[in-house]
């Protein structure tokens, strides 16, 4: 027994030896390898990389996500160097899904922007892409000033959405700022240090659970930084059932409330907001907020039914209060933004603009928005 054991144990020293090293040459182990689960606390967080494998949603280099296969960096952008080059402006956008997108790369609105610029302009627009799924501004405002001011840019935009912006931070709250240090582990070590442990659990997570269907696999094939298609994207298919989205917009409602517990961290998200300007000025970039809106907000059908889920009525609900609590304290504090409600409100079509039972962006959602952000953002760069 005692043999079998340490042999046991040798085995396991050795695989976790192997798969450390292979993981230094090959992206696609070293996103099986990546653990999710890490803890670690602001303050010991000193570089991009280390703050990105300490997310609920980690996009590891070599992955796949809209087709397109995540940088060494680990973002959602061709390779590129942090020094400028001569005659190229950048943008640089942080935010959280909304960001990052739902739809096949190119038809994201921050590529179409890219697009647009450099067909109209002398110089050459690069966009770099810090966004990552699940985070709100406490973790953005840690990830423009760790890696988006690296990049030197001339814009920097953050995409806020109201949908679930003000309590996003909430777990990173609880993660990173009020544990103790003496609370770091939530789980054996063994559990989240291990690139062995890490490597069965997300092979089961993405290959063997049919509750838990992939956004993100390793790539097979193609240079990171690159995009390789998206021929599985289906605009038609709902990403939730109607159950399960209707749960989900009824429990973020409650920002339609102005006393509603969803604001309880609204002091510390302005205070990142104005930290991310502070942030951007010292690179000499121009600051712009996007405020995406849910879309209860523009689709009264959806709004209906989740009042009726809750035992309201419609008129119960101010759908305009979270957009009037955040441009008050933009306006207040001089920070440029572009709110997407103020020109969805009343159109017919804006109801069209989202996922099947999915609040994030659909490409003619994407395609709005950059009609609108468009003009503002050529003109902060002409500028």
């Amino acid at each position: 027994m005692k043999t079998l054991l340490v042999g046991l144990f040798a085995s396991f020293v050795f695989f976790e030896l192997v798969l450390r090293g292979l993981s230094l040459y090959s992206y696609q182990i070293k996103f099986y390898t990546n653990n999710p689960h890490q803890r670690r606390f602001l303050d010991d967080v000193v570089d991009w990389r280390g703050l990105a494998a300490s997310t609920l949603c980690p996009m590891p280099p070599g992955g796949v996500l809209n087709g397109f296969i995540i940088n060494s960096r680990g973002n959602i952008s061709p390779e590129m160097p942090y020094d400028k080059q001569p005659g190229t402006k950048r943008l640089v956008l942080v935010g959280d899904s909304h960001a990052v997108g739902a739809v096949p790369y190119p038809d994201h609105f921050i590529r179409v922007l890219e697009r647009r610029v450099n067909e109209t302009s002398e110089y050459q627009l690069d966009v770099i892409n810090l966004g990552l799924n699940c985070i709100g501004p406490l973790i953005e405002e840690k990830i423009l000033a760790l890696e988006g001011a690296r990049y030197d840019p001339d814009v920097v935009v953050l995409a806020f959405f109201v949908g679930n912006d003000f309590t996003d931070d909430r777990i990173y709250n609880d993660k990173f700022v009020k544990a103790k240090k003496n609370e770091r582990h939530i789980m054996p070590p063994l559990f989240y240090q291990s690139q062995l442990l890490s490597f069965f659990r997300n092979y089961i997570v993405f290959h063997m659970s049919p509750h838990n269907a992939p956004t993100l696999q390793a790539a097979s094939e193609g240079k990171p930084g690159t995009y390789i298609g998206f021929p599985g994207f289906d605009a038609q298919r709902p990403s939730f059932s109607e159950e399960e989205y209707l749960g989900i917009e009824q429990e973020r409602s409650q920002i339609f409330f102005h006393n509603s517990e969803a604001y309880e961290d609204v002091e510390t998200i302005q205070q990142n907001i104005r930290s991310m300007k502070s942030v951007s000025e010292r690179s000499n970039a121009k600051f712009v907020v996007l405020i995406i809106p849910d879309e209860m907000q523009v689709n009264e059908s959806l709004l209906q039914k989740v009042a009726s889920l809750s035992g309201r009525r419609i008129t119960d609900y101010n759908i305009h209060y979270p957009q009037q609590l955040l441009t008050r304290f933009l306006d207040e504090n001089a920070i440029d933004y572009v709110d997407l409600f103020s020109f969805w409100k009343d159109s017919s079509k804006s109801a069209g603009f989202y996922l099947n039972q999915d609040s994030h962006l659909n490409v003619s959602g994407n395609m709005a928005v950059a009609d609108i952000l468009h003009p503002r953002i050529q003109l902060l760069l002409d500028q």
